[in-house]
């Protein structure tokens, strides 16, 4: 497919099959592809019918990038990467990403948004953040952010990542008496998880910040996440606490396991405290100290020693909680938007 933007050498396709954008996806992140993730991927393709465009230069890919809506007006992108970090075919890519979007009349463009999301994380990683191989953890350097803000793209999300030594919380005797009626508890098998899938969607639904929900139609992708993390991971990755005098659940949380993080015997060593939400009315008790600590108690006991928490940078609770657990601002990673 020619592009308006091509010179005599670059040439760009436009390809929609699955299994074809499998064999260039890699070229867009650096977080491995294993074939373990094939069937989690292609799930995510098919459900937004992704696209990728392929650049080429005498015939060969140089860069890559995935495209895709879920339905509205906005046009997602993922697995930006240019080989070679090469200016002048990234600002190429760039404006064939908002000519696409033009042609198709989507409103905004926003990105990067790498499904499945668990894996391949979001966002341009801000530079002098740390850039070990972590799961949902992108690496880039800067050269990627500073030309999408000089084509009009401007920030929509920064997200930190709060990282250390998974700490011991001790709860003061007088708070824990007034914890007494909350039971924190894993499902019992993949089986209770589904039946719980209904309740845990709806408490991240109302209970989570708008500016955290990242990843578009999420609660229609629990079952292809939450498959990954119970391979991987077991079922303690998901927790919840029902309130006793009424038998209501009130609250629930999801972890990732950190597969890039292994030691002998395939035992992992850290973990993506990825959600946790509490009813409204439920909250300023003590309650999610308690959460964090059950939490933790259970990662600790599976060898999981470090633990990696993503917040929205904006949300300052967030941040006082996260020092006050002794955990370091790591990474940053930026989503970012252009209007058309």
């Amino acid at each position: 497919m020619k592009s308006k933007i091509d010179d005599n050498d670059i040439r760009f396709k436009i390809i929609s099959n699955p299994d074809d954008i499998l064999h260039y996806i890699q070229m867009g992140t650096s977080i491995p592809i294993w074939d373990d993730f094939y069937d989690t991927i292609k799930h995510d393709l098919r459900f937004f019918n992704a696209r990728s465009i392929i650049m080429e230069e005498n015939g060969l890919p140089v860069s890559h990038v995935l495209i895709y809506s879920n339905g509205d007006q906005i046009l997602y992108f993922g697995y930006f990467k240019v080989i070679n970090d090469n200016p002048n075919k990234i600002g190429l890519l760039i404006k064939k990403i908002v000519q696409y979007a033009r042609e198709k009349n989507f409103k905004l463009i926003r990105g990067p948004i790498n499904i499945p999301t668990i894996i391949f994380g979001w966002g341009f990683m801000e530079e002098g953040s740390l850039d070990n191989l972590y799961i949902g953890k992108p690496i880039n350097p800067g050269i990627y952010q500073e030309l999408f803000l000089q084509n009009e793209f401007y920030l929509k999300v920064k997200e930190i990542s709060w990282e250390g030594k998974v700490p011991e919380i001790c709860i003061p005797d007088l708070e824990q008496t007034n914890l007494d009626d909350y039971h924190f508890f894993n499902p019992k098998d993949w089986d209770d998880l589904i039946r719980l899938k209904p309740i845990f969607i709806e408490i991240n639904a109302k209970n989570l910040p708008p500016e955290s929900i990242i990843t578009p139609k999420i609660g229609d992708l629990f079952e292809n996440y939450a498959k990954f993390v119970f391979k991987y991971g077991g079922k303690k990755m998901f927790f919840f606490v029902r309130y006793k005098p009424t038998g209501k659940i009130i609250a629930c949380g999801s972890n990732i396991p950190n597969l890039f993080q292994i030691e002998k015997k395939n035992a992992l060593k850290s973990f993506v405290a990825y959600t946790i939400a509490i009813e409204l009315e439920y909250r300023n008790k003590g309650l999610s100290m308690f959460i964090i600590k059950m939490n933790f108690s259970e990662m600790k006991k599976q060898g999981m020693n470090h633990i990696s928490g993503p917040t929205e940078s904006s949300h300052e609770i967030s941040e006082r909680l996260a020092k006050n657990l002794g955990l370091k601002n790591k990474r940053a990673h930026l989503v970012l938007e252009r209007s058309l």
